[in-house]
């Protein structure tokens, strides 16, 4: 890349950082909507290349699936979003587990009483099934809610123990894949409307489905080895904990069929007369994924 190109690039992220930033000044709320699509949006089968959000805009069909799939569009979802901003790329956290500060989870019996911080309603779903008591706030409010007792800890990925510095007083650690969340970064549609046709192109090649790619892999895979290494190390005396196979089988009995029924039926009550279908879709491909 030459010097011109480097100084086109700065530009281009300069505008995309203002941007993206002016989001929040719109009258909707789009990226609080995004970050619950574990909740309104699954994945199922289409046609290899269609867009993620199908618009007449120029630029629009940025993310496309090469895989034949892609995330199902919702109208909770585009009531907030439909021509609203421009959606530039994805990234897909680090499964979430079990950071508990003094209380060990290890088996269903120890969930029961607990406060456990959740970020979505299926989360939520999941901690009542159990016994425990759901609470709702916002990520930055994690740590002093902890280091206060107001909960016991959290259901989050390596990423926010590393980010907002959760290993300084998380030292109950289980290790246990209970769901994962999307991020999307996205644009005000004026904003990106408002670029000249170079910088859009210049944006356009740094994001869509590549840059998905490399966000979840650069920010979310390669982060695991260095998060836990740090939790060691700078954490209070942390210990481990990693379920047997008979005992995930338990919570997986208890959990699965109350928690993927009421979503069946809350989308079903909501209009998505085919969500057994797309679960079914999600489930299989999650399965292929596994092979």
């Amino acid at each position: 890349m030459d010097r011109v190109d480097r100084a086109e690039t700065l530009v281009a992220e300069q505008r995309l950082a203002a941007a993206t930033a002016a989001v929040a000044d719109e009258a909707h709320p789009p990226l609080d909507v995004v970050a619950e699509l574990d909740e309104v949006e699954v994945p199922r089968p289409l046609e290899q290349g269609q867009a993620l959000f199908d618009s007449d805009g120029p630029g629009d069909a940025v993310f496309r699936q090469g895989e034949g799939h892609r995330v199902e569009r919702h109208t909770d979802v585009e009531r907030h979003v439909a021509g609203t901003v421009h959606v530039l790329h994805f990234m897909i956290l680090q499964p979430y587990f079990w950071q508990m500060k003094n209380k060990s989870i290890r088996t269903i019996e120890d969930v029961k009483g607990a406060k456990i911080r959740v970020a979505s309603p299926v989360q939520a779903d999941t901690i009542r099934i159990l016994g425990g008591s759901p609470v709702f706030m916002g990520i930055n409010e994690v740590y002093p809610n902890i280091e206060k007792s107001v909960i016991d800890g959290c259901i989050n990925p390596w990423e926010a123990n590393t980010s907002f510095k959760l290993f300084e007083l998380v030292n109950q650690y289980t290790m246990m894949n209970m769901g994962s969340n999307i991020f999307c970064t996205a644009m005000n549609k004026k904003k990106w409307e408002s670029l000249s046709p170079e910088h859009q192109k210049i944006i356009t090649e740094n994001s869509g489905l590549e840059e998905s790619a490399r966000q979840s892999k650069v920010v979310c895979d390669d982060l695991v080895a260095a998060a836990k290494k740090q939790a060691e190390t700078k954490g209070p005396n942390p210990q481990w904990f990693t379920p047997s196979p008979e005992e995930l089988a338990k919570w997986e009995a208890a959990v699965t069929p109350a928690v993927w029924g009421k979503w069946v039926k809350d989308n079903e009550a909501r209009g998505f007369t085919n969500a057994k279908q797309i679960l079914d879709d999600a489930i299989g491909m999650i399965k292929q994924g596994k092979k």
